[in-house]
């Protein structure tokens, strides 16, 4: 199988566990969040990580680890 090719049951395990994440958390799956969620646990399921509770377990790693980037009152980043 190509490292592209994604069978059926592949597609479901990956929706379905970004389908819960997005679920548990209050985040719209079609959203920005929702797609990097998505695309991260892609990522997992082609580097071996393909059970639902392993892939919602990877994504709360991911987030917490976006979340530790960000500081809440720290002053703008310019834009320009």
């Amino acid at each position: 199988m190509e490292h592209d090719d994604v069978s059926p049951q592949e597609a479901e395990a990956v929706r379905g566990a970004c389908e819960d994440w997005c679920a548990e958390q209050s985040v719209d799956p079609a959203s920005p969040l929702g797609q990097d969620v998505l695309l991260m646990m892609v990522t997992a399921f082609r580097q071996g990580v393909q059970e639902r509770e392993a892939l919602v377990a990877a994504c709360d790693r991911f987030i917490e680890e976006r979340r530790s980037a960000v500081q809440l009152g720290a002053p703008a980043i310019p834009s320009r």
